[in-house]
C-alpha cells in the first residue's frame, strides 16, 4: 500500500511545480498543502471552538454565558494562558467537574493533549480533551477510562432506579 503522506523538500516542491500546468489536480494541492495556518488564525479558531464549547455547556447545564461577564459560570480562557480552557465557577463546576482542554487543529497529537490537560486540571475535577477537525462531523470528547467507567456507572444506577 503507498503512503500516503510525501515530504517534499522546498526544491522538490518547485521542481514538482514547474513541471505541472496551474489547472493540474495535484499542482493545486501541491500548492494548498504548503500554505500553513498563520498563528493569529489558528488562535481565533482555537477562541471560537472555546466559546461554542461555552455556548452548548451553557445549553446543557441550563447556565448563563456572557463572555465579558466575570462573574459569568462559564467562560472562555483568553488564548495563551496555561490554564484550562473553559473557565467554570459556582454551580457550572458543580453540575460539570471537568477541567477542558480545547483542540481545534487538523492532526492532534493525542498524548501532547492529554498530558496538557492532566497538567492543567485542577483539584477535585477530572481532566478532558474535546478535539475538533473537519473530517469529523461534530467535536469528539476524550477522557480518562477511570472517568468514562465512572460516568457510565452512574448511568447505569439511573437506569436500574427507574425500572
Amino acid at each position: 500500500m503507498a503512503n500516503k503522506w510525501i515530504l517534499l523538500s522546498d526544491e522538490d516542491r518547485s521542481t514538482i511545480l514547474a513541471a505541472l500546468p496551474p489547472t493540474n489536480a495535484t499542482y493545486k494541492k501541491i500548492v494548498r498543502m504548503s500554505k500553513t495556518i498563520k498563528v493569529s488564525s489558528a488562535r481565533g479558531k482555537g477562541m471560537s471552538f472555546q466559546k461554542w464549547i461555552c455556548t452548548e455547556l451553557s445549553k446543557l447545564l441550563d447556565l448563563p454565558y456572557n463572555q465579558s461577564d466575570d462573574e459569568s459560570p462559564i467562560a472562555s480562557r483568553p488564548s495563551g494562558g496555561h490554564a484550562t480552557d473553559i473557565i467554570l465557577r459556582g454551580k457550572a463546576r458543580k453540575l460539570f467537574p471537568f477541567s477542558i482542554e480545547a483542540k481545534a487543529v487538523e492532526n492532534l497529537n493525542l498524548f501532547a493533549a492529554v498530558e496538557q490537560a492532566r497538567t492543567n486540571t485542577e483539584p477535585g475535577m477530572n481532566w478532558m480533551v474535546i478535539h475538533k477537525k473537519k473530517a469529523l462531523s461534530e467535536p469528539i470528547v476524550v477522557v480518562g477510562w477511570s472517568t468514562f467507567t465512572g460516568i457510565y456507572k452512574k448511568v447505569l444506577d439511573s437506569m436500574k432506579k427507574s425500572k
